[in-house]
Parts: structure tokens; C-alpha cells; sequence
């Protein structure tokens, strides 16, 4: 799937279908990562929220990017946080039908290259809740190192999750 997949920086012009993505995935991602606030669910709050990570992203504070299909479905978003409380973190969500063809490891490999190459961070951490194996593997197979434990670091369905942090050292 990976050779059909699109990666590309998050715009105004995907607030219609980041919304789409986020409406029609929602209880997927909430049964996982901590849930959204309801009022993100709306267009105008979707263009908000795009706008801001933008002004991030111009400052060098951020890169917000998606991972498209070849027909420019968004199957995937993911945010290369930069010092965010003093590590350089990505994430992602993965669609729930895109979920185990590759996507998140596309986009994994994607955010470390503009981390070496457009940043040049030393090394990128990502923070996985321990009941989250599909991300760990994800991650391992990427060449991260399981780190510290940062205990009740996640809300999920009303439970403090344990997180663990991963690295990888990109010099």
C-alpha cells in the first residue's frame, strides 16, 4: 500500500475532509488516545485548529502533515512536535480502515526524515500507552528504543493509561 500513499503538509484546503476523518473515526481513536473535546467536531473549529498548527509550523514549533491515498483520501494525520515540554515528539492517527497496511510506519519514516533533514534534531520521541502493541511494533520495527515509563499520562474511555517513551537517536 505504502507505494500509493501521498504524504504532505497539513492545509486550510483539507478542513472539509480532516473533518470527515476525524468525525468518521472518532470512537476508533477515542477507544486508544485521549478524547477530543466535543467542540472540535465542527468545521469552523477544524479551520481553527489547522490555522494554528500552521502558525506553528512557521515558527519551526511543528510540522503538521497527512497521509494521503492515491485518490487524496486522508487515511492518516500525524505532528512532529518540536520541544514540546523537552522532547521533540510525533504522533499519529491512523484511520481505522487503514489500520495494519503499513500507513503508520509510512508515516513514521516520513516525520523522521523531516526531522533529520529539515530540523536536524538529534533524536525524535514518540509516547505510546502500554496497552498500545500495534504502535510499539511500529516503532521497534523503526529502530526506537523503549525508554522511561511515564505513569497516568493518558485519559482513555475514563482510565489513566501508564505511557512509555520511545526514541530514536537520528545522528
Amino acid at each position: 500500500m505504502s507505494n500509493h500513499l501521498k504524504f504532505c503538509l497539513l492545509s486550510l484546503d483539507d478542513a472539509e475532509q480532516l473533518l470527515a476523518f476525524e468525525l468518521a473515526n472518532r470512537e476508533w481513536f477515542e477507544a486508544t488516545i485521549e478524547k477530543r473535546n466535543d467542540e472540535f467536531y465542527n468545521l469552523s473549529f477544524i479551520e481553527k485548529h489547522i490555522r494554528q498548527f500552521l502558525e506553528l509550523y512557521k515558527s519551526k514549533q511543528m510540522y503538521p502533515a497527512l497521509v494521503k491515498d492515491h485518490q487524496g483520501i486522508i487515511l492518516a494525520r500525524t505532528n512532529l512536535r518540536l520541544n514540546n515540554d523537552g522532547f521533540n515528539t510525533f504522533g499519529y492517527r491512523v484511520s481505522e480502515n487503514a489500520s495494519g497496511k503499513g500507513v503508520a510506519t509510512f508515516a513514521a519514516k516520513q516525520m523522521i526524515n523531516i526531522a533529520k533533514q529539515e530540523f536536524h534534531l538529534p533524536k525524535i520521541s514518540a509516547f505510546v500507552s502500554i496497552e498500545n502493541t500495534a504502535s510499539e511494533k511500529v516503532l521497534t520495527k523503526l529502530g526506537f528504543t523503549k525508554s522511561s515509563l511515564h505513569p497516568n499520562s493518558a485519559l482513555v474511555k475514563g482510565n489513566w493509561l501508564d505511557c512509555h517513551e520511545y526514541y530514536l537517536n537520528l545522528l
